[in-house]
């Protein structure tokens, strides 16, 4: 069984720039389904990539990790927190859990996002900042940080 999750970026800039770094070793093949003409062969996977100025003066940061794709969003001088929304689809419910998670489901597979990490550089010193994810009845979430929302749809 196949399962999907679309994560649609609402009011983003379109002409976003996006930069590869760190290639990782080895190509990858993507051979999926009878219709050979749209199998992707040989294809460059990267540590990093960046979509710069995906709202203005922020950027989307996707990491790969051992075992994960995590994304950040960096908010530069001047770019608003409250501009960054993105919708999810294809969901059937969504909470937050005991352990601060937020949790949903897609059929029968239930997904955890953890709590997001939000701080600040101030004189090259980071400074943690406390965040939670909150959902409200109509399954709509956003993350709260002291004051600083991000807002998600």
């Amino acid at each position: 069984m196949r399962v999907s999750l679309d994560i649609e970026f609402l009011n983003y800039n379109p002409s976003a720039l996006c930069k590869e770094n760190d290639i990782l070793p080895g190509k990858i093949n993507f051979l999926i389904g009878r219709d050979s003409s749209k199998w992707k062969s040989n294809v460059t996977s990267f540590q990093t990539l960046v979509y710069e100025n995906i709202y203005s003066s922020i950027d989307l940061v996707y990491h790969a990790t051992n075992q994960f794709i995590e994304n950040d969003f960096v908010v530069h001088p001047g770019g608003r927190i409250e501009d960054i929304s993105l919708k999810y689809k294809g969901i059937d419910i969504i909470w937050v859990n005991k352990q601060g998670e937020l949790v949903y489901k897609i059929d029968d597979f239930e997904f955890k996002e953890v709590i997001p990490e939000v701080f600040q550089i101030i004189n090259g010193q980071r400074i943690n900042v406390s965040a939670k994810f909150q959902v409200n009845k109509q399954g709509k979430f956003h993350i709260r940080s002291k004051g600083i929302i991000i807002i998600t749809i």
